[in-house]
């Protein structure tokens, strides 16, 4: 930050205006989910209703960015794959042809999540979406708290 207010280049500013502003949408993005939670524990669905109701649009809503938007491909990987650019789908075909067992990593992550999300509206349910958003706040300050406390939690 201090080096861009001395005049950094403008790749540079572009890419902190986009940190922010992706930041400030996951904000918004992450309250919206609350109230909708918050909506629909109303409307008396149990807490696995909610999720699941809500885990469908949100892979409509997803599936077009995952299959049709390239971006670059990290490290090595263009070397593996043989492009420089894919999509989410074709790394996920990719991988599936290198290495199937880190396709079931992949489920296992998708287990948790769903586990993550039914705690976090059972939470909704029980007290309020604000306090889940307090909730999940206090987590990220206490996070950026011990990264700037302990230095060897710094990615460099």
């Amino acid at each position: 930050l201090g080096e861009q207010s001395k005049g950094g280049d403008k790749s540079s500013s572009a890419n902190m205006l986009l940190g922010v502003f992706m930041c400030i949408a996951s904000l918004l993005c992450g309250s919206l989910n609350l109230a909708l939670a918050g909506v629909l524990g109303e409307t008396k669905l149990n807490v696995y209703d909610t999720v699941a109701y809500m885990a469908i649009p949100a892979t409509l809503f997803l599936l077009p960015i995952a299959l049709t938007l390239e971006k670059p491909v990290p490290g090595q990987w263009p070397k593996v794959f043989g492009k420089e650019k894919m999509t989410d789908y074709e790394i996920l075909v990719g991988v599936w042809s290198l290495n199937k067992t880190t396709i079931n990593w992949l489920i296992l992550s998708g287990v948790f999540s769903f586990m993550y999300n039914i705690i976090q509206f059972s939470i909704v349910h029980t007290l309020s979406p604000s306090a889940t958003a307090f909730g999940g706040n206090f987590n990220k300050a206490a996070l950026i708290f011990l990264t700037l406390l302990l230095p060897f939690l710094r990615v460099h």
